[in-house]
C-alpha cells in the first residue's frame, strides 16, 4: 500500500508534467488571447506572446481537485471548500475575458468583489475582530487587494510565477509546522498541484519568455492564494499571545501577511505611492514598478527575479519559523521582524525614486 508521501510525490509530478504538457499545446494553436499591446496600454514587454498560462492553471486545479475527492471525500464539500472553488473559477473567468476582451476596470472590480462576497458567505473568512461586519470587510478588502497586487506584479517575466510558487511552498510549510483549523488536509492537494503548474509554467515564461500567465493567471492565482491564506495565515495562529498589545494576535496576523506577501505588497504600496506623488492615478499601467526599477538600476531580468524570488524565499521562512516558536514570541520580537521588514521596502522603494540609468532589457 502506498505510503501518503508517495502519493502526493507522484500527484506533483503528474501535474508538473501534466502542465508542461498543457502549456506546449496551448502555444502551439494560441495566436492571439491575451495579446493586448495596442491602444493606451503600456507594457513593458515589446514583444506580443500569448497569455495562456492562466489557462493551464486553472486546469490542474480541476485536476487537483479530482485528486482532493479521491483522498479526501467528506472534506469535498464543506462550504468553505465550495466557496473556494467557485470563487477561484470566478477570478479565472474574470482574467480569461479581460485577456479576450480588455473588460472595463469597473467590471474586473465587480468580479474581484463577488470572489470575497463568495468566500465570506461560505464560511472561508477572516477572523480578527470578533465582529462579522469587519471581519467580512477585511476579507473583501483582501481579495480584491491581493488580486490587483499579483495583476500588478505580473509585469516582467518570471516574477509573479516564482513569487506565487514560493508562497505557496510557504503555505505548506505552516500547514507542516502547525495544525491548521478546517479541512487543512484538502489544501495540500491544491497547493501541490498549482506549484507543480507554476514550476511547469516558469519553465516557458522565465526570461526570456514565451507566454505570459495574462490577467487569467494572475487574477487566479489572487483569489486562490489569497483565499488560502485566510485558514492557514490570517486564522493560523491560535495559540494564545498575551502581550497585551492590539488586538490579542492581530498584529501577528498581519506581520505573517506582511512576510508571506512581501514583495506584492512592497511593489504595489511603492507604485501606488510613487503614482499619487506623480499625480498619476494607481490603476494606470506603466513601467514604474520596482522590478522595472530594478533592471533601470543595472540588474538584468532574470537577475531581477532571481532576487525577488530570494528575498520571497526568505521572508517566507521567516514566517514559518515565527509561527513555529509562536508560543515563546513577545512583543520585542514581533517589533523587531516589523523593523526589518519596513526597512527592506523602504530599500526597495529608495530605487524607485533614483534616477534611471540606461538598461538593456530582454524581451
Amino acid at each position: 500500500m502506498f505510503q501518503p508521501e508517495v502519493v502526493y510525490s507522484l500527484f506533483v509530478v503528474f501535474s508538473g508534467s501534466l502542465a508542461l504538457l498543457l502549456y506546449a499545446l496551448l502555444l502551439k494553436f494560441s495566436s492571439n488571447l491575451g495579446n493586448r499591446n495596442q491602444g493606451n496600454l503600456i507594457r513593458w514587454s515589446t514583444t506580443v506572446k500569448p497569455s495562456v498560462g492562466g489557462i493551464g492553471f486553472f486546469i490542474v486545479f480541476l485536476t487537483s481537485l479530482v485528486f482532493s475527492m479521491v483522498m479526501y471525500p467528506n472534506d469535498i464539500v464543506k462550504p468553505e471548500v465550495l466557496g473556494l472553488t467557485g470563487s477561484v473559477t470566478l477570478g479565472f473567468l474574470i482574467g480569461l475575458a479581460d485577456d479576450a476582451y480588455n473588460t472595463k476596470p469597473w467590471l474586473k472590480f465587480l468580479g474581484q468583489f463577488l470572489c470575497g462576497i463568495i468566500l465570506t458567505t461560505s464560511g472561508l473568512q477572516i477572523h480578527l475582530f470578533n465582529n462579522v461586519l469587519l471581519d467580512s470587510a477585511l476579507t473583501i478588502l483582501w481579495i480584491v487587494g491581493i488580486m490587483n497586487s499579483l495583476n500588478m506584479l505580473d509585469n516582467m517575466d518570471g516574477i509573479t510565477g516564482s513569487v506565487s510558487f514560493i508562497i505557496l511552498l510557504g503555505l505548506a510549510g505552516l500547514m507542516t509546522v502547525r495544525s491548521i483549523p478546517g479541512s487543512n488536509a484538502l489544501y495540500f492537494p491544491l497547493i501541490a498541484g498549482i506549484g507543480a503548474a507554476l514550476l511547469a509554467f516558469l519553465f516557458y515564461n522565465w526570461s526570456p519568455s514565451k507566454m505570459f500567465m495574462g490577467d487569467t493567471g494572475s487574477m487566479f492565482l489572487g483569489v486562490f492564494i489569497g483565499g488560502l491564506s485566510i485558514p492557514i495565515v490570517w486564522n493560523g495562529n491560535a495559540s494564545p499571545l498575551n502581550s497585551g498589545f492590539f488586538l490579542g494576535n492581530a498584529h501577528w496576523a498581519f506581520l505573517l501577511i506582511y512576510l508571506f506577501f512581501f514583495i506584492p505588497i512592497t511593489d504595489t504600496a511603492t507604485v501606488t505611492i510613487n503614482r499619487i506623488l506623480s499625480g498619476k492615478s494607481p490603476f494606470v499601467g506603466g513601467r514604474d514598478h520596482t522590478t522595472h526599477h530594478m533592471v533601470y538600476f543595472g540588474f538584468s531580468e532574470r537577475q531581477t527575479a532571481a532576487i525577488f524570488s530570494f528575498i520571497s524565499l526568505v521572508c517566507s521562512f521567516t514566517g514559518i519559523v515565527v509561527l513555529y516558536s509562536f508560543s515563546w514570541l513577545n512583543l520585542t520580537y514581533f517589533l523587531g521582524i516589523a523593523a526589518l521588514l519596513l526597512s527592506l521596502s523602504s530599500i526597495i522603494y529608495s530605487l524607485t525614486r533614483r534616477e534611471k540609468k540606461t538598461a538593456t532589457r530582454s524581451t
